[in-house]
């Protein structure tokens, strides 16, 4: 027991920010929040990467994440940061840090940094073991507002793809959960190819579990073969998220949580950070052309979304694009192993007018750092005062049909449209949800099944006034456990078309949801099930 405690002990000193100091938690309301960091290092090397400032009990911390030129490893540094005589000083926490002494770094003086304001960016000094260096911080704060949004159904969002990929002139990017190595996969492919070839940057990144999917469907996907064409032809291809990796972060994600709930023991506040095990995928199905044209939506490249299956993509023109092009910047750096080439966000292309004059939040979530589409869904579902209307593939969190049904109890009309049992195309997220499927129906919720095909879609419009689109699905595993991105826009425009369009067109074509019995062989199967839908 004794050397228990002891281990426990140890831990708790390595962990990072255990010896910084306290500082006044009044402070750092004013500077709290992202950065944009780029600069020169001591050896005069470009870097580039994110500040992260956070209040917290003891005070403001900062989370530091750089990438140095011609080496995509990020550098990643806590500590603590003070507003101190009309600057902003930072100091790293005393030595590396469990994770970092792993890695194999050695200990040193703690970094420091000075910054003073300059207009809006804030510049600096930077002094750590291996000399000075001047930094550059600005605010990140993308302008939302001055966007085109159009809705695009079924295949016409292919039409549209294909159109962007071919129109582009500097810039191609595209992230996908699935990639499948078919007619729809194979042509996108060749399009990219050639626009490579051409001149134009392409870079893909695809989730490992694409594999996984399609070996059930028992389907090729890209990484039999098709990931090698794309570079032979030019295209930049990263295969991220593969699971014996993946394996091995759980089990450092094990280790953290136990250093954290010592922290917790002793009062401490653990920093927050992304979650990065096994379950922890990419399911975002982003394209980005240009900086400038961004689709976001529950579309990935295989032909079933092109041919079979009811989805949706939003076209997004304008500064929100670049904002989906920051989404998909972080997640490639993130991805990036030695010999990749890491990327920086750039700055907003200029537009001659704005495309169009249509506010739009882009959402992009990480697990344990950014719930932003949950938060959203939530707030909207507290506020809706008329009508809630829901499409989506996989409709399972405790949280969202609480708040469904409590809108429902107040007087709102709610409306969720699912895939039917025949269509739905995962079997235990069917079987799970079976078991709630009365309490859904008695607390008011009109559920109906969509009986033509498989609906795939991820869609809401609360009151006609406010709409979102994107690729999380409302389950726990896409709002807490997976990176998602929606796009949100409060537009009563976007949302009255998606109302006529996709609900008046889909509610004559479903079956309304009644109470139905459960046997008890099925009630034993649905009930287990149920008790893991964190993981389905």
């Amino acid at each position: 027991m004794n050397r228990i405690v002891s281990s426990l002990l140890l831990l708790l000193l390595l962990a990072p920010g255990v010896r910084a100091q306290a500082v006044r938690a009044d402070v750092g309301a004013d500077v709290a929040g992202e950065w944009r960091l780029q600069g020169q290092g001591p050896a005069g090397e470009a870097l580039g990467g994110r500040l992260r400032l956070v209040p917290d009990a003891d005070g403001l911390r900062y989370e530091r994440e750089v990438r140095v030129e011609r080496d995509p490893r990020p550098l990643l540094e806590r500590g603590r940061a003070v507003l101190r005589d009309g600057g902003l000083l930072l100091e790293a926490d005393v030595g590396p840090g469990l994770v970092a002494l792993g890695a194999g770094a050695p200990k040193a003086d703690p970094a420091r940094a000075r910054f003073r304001p300059t207009g809006a960016a804030w510049l600096g000094e930077r002094r750590d073991a291996a000399g000075a260096g001047r930094e550059r911080l600005e605010r990140w704060e993308p302008r939302r507002d001055g966007n085109a949004v159009e809705l695009l159904i079924d295949g016409e969002a292919f039409v549209r793809m294909r159109d962007a990929i071919a129109a582009a002139r500097e810039s191609i990017e595209v992230q996908t959960f699935q990639w499948a190595d078919d007619p729809t996969g194979r042509g996108i492919a060749a399009l990219l190819v050639a626009r490579a070839r051409q001149g134009v940057r392409v870079r893909c990144l695809v989730d490992a579990s694409s594999k996984t999917v399609n070996d059930l469907l028992k389907k090729k996907d890209i990484t039999a073969g098709l990931d090698r064409e794309l570079r032979a032809g030019g295209v930049e291809v990263i295969v991220a998220h593969g699971y014996l990796r993946g394996a091995a972060r759980s089990v450092a994600e094990a280790g953290r949580g136990l250093v954290d709930g010592v922290r917790r023991l002793f009062g401490g506040s653990p920093p927050a950070r992304e979650r990065r095990g096994i379950m922890n995928h990419d399911h975002r199905k982003l394209l980005i052309v240009d900086r400038a044209v961004a689709f976001v939506g529950g579309m990935n490249i295989a032909s079933e979304y092109e041919h079979e299956w009811h989805d949706v993509q939003a076209r997004v023109e304008g500064p929100a694009a670049h904002a989906v092009h920051a989404l998909f910047v972080d997640r490639w750096n993130a991805a990036c192993r030695r010999g990749d080439r890491p990327m920086t966000a750039g700055a907003a292309p200029a537009f001659e007018r704005a495309p169009g004059d249509v506010r739009v939040d882009v959402l992009g979530t990480l697990p344990g750092l950014d719930a932003s589409i949950r938060d959203m869904f939530l707030r909207e579902l507290a506020a809706a005062r008329r009508t809630i209307l829901i499409e989506v593939a996989y409709f399972l969190d405790d949280r969202i049909i609480a708040a469904l049904g409590a809108a429902a109890r107040r007087g709102v009309r709610t409306v969720v449209i699912v895939p039917s049992d025949e269509m739905n195309d995962v079997y235990l997220v069917k079987e799970a949800f079976a078991w709630v499927h009365n309490d859904v129906v008695r607390s008011g919720i009109e559920l109906y099944f969509y009986q033509p095909r498989l609906v795939h879609s991820k869609l809401a419009v609360f009151d006609g006034q406010r709409a979102t689109v994107g690729s999380s699905n409302l389950d726990k595993m896409a709002l807490d456990g997976i990176a998602e991105a929606n796009v949100y826009v409060p537009d009563a425009r976007f949302a009255r078309e998606i109302e006529r369009r996709i609900f008046e067109v889909d509610l004559p074509r479903c079956e309304r949801a009644r109470e139905r019995p459960l046997p008890w062989r099925r009630k034993l199967v649905s009930g287990t099930l149920h008790a893991f839908r964190g993981l389905l």
